[in-house]
């Protein structure tokens, strides 16, 4: 197993080349092996303040991602399915603070997550960890001025929404 293999797929999920990957109405991507597949699944979803181990939902997810992370790593595909599976559990949202309506996990939870997540697919961490880091930085801000990113913030666990960035310091 490849644990960060294929990373210019991956990076063009995100908007950073090969623009074909990704179908124009996100969050709808492009998979070689399945065509345009949502990025959400309807039924299993819940809020994320229902959480309280983010690990342990990886340690439960995992398995599954496992499963698959041999066939994305051979077919250089990205893990759509997987991505689907964290959005209708509001992973996205774990590092989102409560009182905005996210799961209100502290850096330390959220890199023991990101963590767990890699034992089982190393492809699926390294993505969901550029959006953690958008969030994390997101939450830095709110913490200094609760108006500079509040509304970031309550859209990525209200519309459980995948932050990307173009890799530069736009974040800050």
């Amino acid at each position: 197993i490849r644990p960060f293999g294929h990373v210019k797929r991956y990076s063009s999920v995100f908007g950073i080349g090969l623009q074909d990957q990704v179908h124009p109405t996100w969050p709808m991507v492009h998979s070689q092996n399945k065509g345009v597949a949502p990025m959400s699944l309807s039924s299993g979803s819940h809020r994320p303040e229902a959480v309280s181990d983010w690990s342990r939902l990886m340690h439960e997810l995992g398995p599954r991602f496992a499963e698959r992370a041999s066939v994305h790593d051979a077919n250089d595909s990205f893990v759509a399915e997987n991505f689907a599976e964290l959005k209708a559990q509001s992973v996205f949202a774990a590092g989102v603070p409560k009182q905005l309506g996210g799961g209100g996990a502290s850096y330390p939870e959220l890199c023991g997550m990101l963590r767990a997540l890699a034992h089982y697919c190393g492809s699926t961490a390294l993505a969901l960890s550029m959006h953690t880091h958008v969030v994390a930085a997101a939450v830095w801000r709110w913490h200094r001025d609760p108006k500079s990113s509040e509304r970031l913030l309550r859209r990525v666990a209200d519309e459980k929404l995948v932050v990307v960035t173009s890799g530069g310091s736009d974040w800050l």
